[in-house]
């Protein structure tokens, strides 16, 4: 081989453009199916997002129980729970009243009793008195307020005003043991204390001092 010979080599212009031209048909064609699957895909999502999802039959059940529940949810404002208190009060003032008007016939009663089975009175005629009146109040207060807050969580006052006792955590239950106490010793002891009085103002949930003192807490019961 020589040195004159020409190594330079020329290619067409007519074969550059088919050149061109084939490769891009080439990669039309292979971008062809992505463009299809990515228009697919966004088809199916707008037609997933336009139709209304079906409930199951037990998310159904489980929506309306928490519709039921959703009182647990409400609590009674200040004047609700101040006339429940105060029916319940009444109740009471009303055991008394016919406990001092039937003082004399129960008074008879008793001494009879004591003649009956040759005992002699020891009471004084005041001390006398006052257990004739306080023992049916204490009784009364017994079978009316605390008895019914403990079994079915509301007094006759608050089954009026639509008012029960529950736990202060709404997924939990109060136990007959905490509304026992609450009613028996935290309660009075509340409201003899002006501070256990005022305190439903100053808190969203209205609970009073027996309240936190026994984790419990009023609700509306509709």
């Amino acid at each position: 081989m020589s040195d004159n010979d020409d190594w330079d080599f020329k290619v067409a212009e007519e074969d550059v453009d088919q050149v061109k031209i084939a490769g891009k048909v080439a990669s039309k064609k292979k971008s062809k199916p992505l463009k299809k699957k990515s228009i697919k895909k966004k088809k199916l999502e707008i037609d997933d997002s336009a139709k209304p999802k079906r409930r199951s039959r037990a998310a159904i059940a489980r929506r309306d129980a928490a519709l039921e529940r959703y009182a647990e949810f409400r609590y009674p404002d200040f004047m609700k729970r101040g006339c429940a208190i105060l029916i319940d009060a009444i109740i009471l003032i009303v055991v008394a009243v016919a406990a001092m008007s039937y003082q004399t016939e129960i008074k008879d009663v008793y001494l009879q009793y004591l003649r009956d089975n040759g005992m002699n009175q020891s009471l004084t005629p005041d001390e006398v008195k006052y257990l004739f009146i306080g023992a049916p109040v204490i009784i009364g207060h017994f079978l009316l307020n605390i008895f019914p807050s403990v079994f079915w969580r509301k007094s006759i006052g608050k089954s009026i005003f639509k008012i029960r006792i529950g736990h202060d955590d709404v997924d939990k239950n109060s136990s007959q043991g905490q509304v026992f106490i609450r009613e028996l010793i935290a309660k009075p002891l509340s409201l003899l204390i002006v501070v256990g009085i005022v305190i439903p103002f100053f808190n969203e949930r209205n609970k009073s001092l027996h309240d936190y003192m026994m984790g419990t807490c009023l609700y509306i019961d509709d």
